[in-house]
């Protein structure tokens, strides 16, 4: 049943939008209390092929898009220039509960990832990877990018069924 309406969302992912293929999400830490998040940096993305890519530029300010009603406040790295280095991610536990880190890899199609980081511990708690096709442009990536809020803000709103992986041999 699971992936039945996982096909359905996927396909009608793709219809409705046109460019964004599908999003595969993992929940790396289901411990961790994503109702507490409130402020969220985004981080410089790592990008893949810069050679015949946007600018580095675009990209961060197309990561920086949210979809309407999520509740979270979005600030980008370059926010902080002179008060955090990014090669010191945990000064950012000052500013946000969690940062998050794109990285573009352009393959057949475009895979983003954003991987969410708790600020305190630097620990990987969320990592969602969405798949688009389509001209490179600020909007493939704006879409991506608001694809990613709507998924994450379903852990936010604790909408989101957690489910906790079994440590049980088969």
């Amino acid at each position: 049943m699971k992936k039945l309406a996982l096909v359905l969302f996927m396909v009608g992912t793709f219809i409705s939008n046109g460019q964004v293929a599908g999003a595969q999400n993992i929940l790396t830490d289901s411990d961790f209390d994503f109702t507490s998040i409130r402020r969220l940096i985004v981080c410089e993305a790592n990008n893949s092929n810069e050679k015949d890519s946007l600018t580095n530029d675009v990209l961060y300010h197309a990561f920086l898009t949210r979809p309407d009603k999520v509740n979270l406040q979005i600030s980008g790295i370059r926010d902080y220039t002179g008060k955090i280095n990014q090669d010191q991610l945990s000064s950012l536990a000052k500013y946000a509960e969690v940062y998050m880190v794109p990285t573009v890899v352009r393959q057949r199609n475009t895979h983003i990832f954003f991987e969410v980081y708790e600020a305190i511990t630097q620990k990987l708690i969320y990592s969602e990877r969405v798949s688009v096709s389509g001209a490179q442009s600020a909007k493939l990536y704006e879409d991506a990018t608001k694809q990613f809020y709507k998924e994450f803000n379903q852990l936010l709103t604790g909408k989101a069924k957690l489910e906790k992986k079994s440590d049980k041999a088969a």
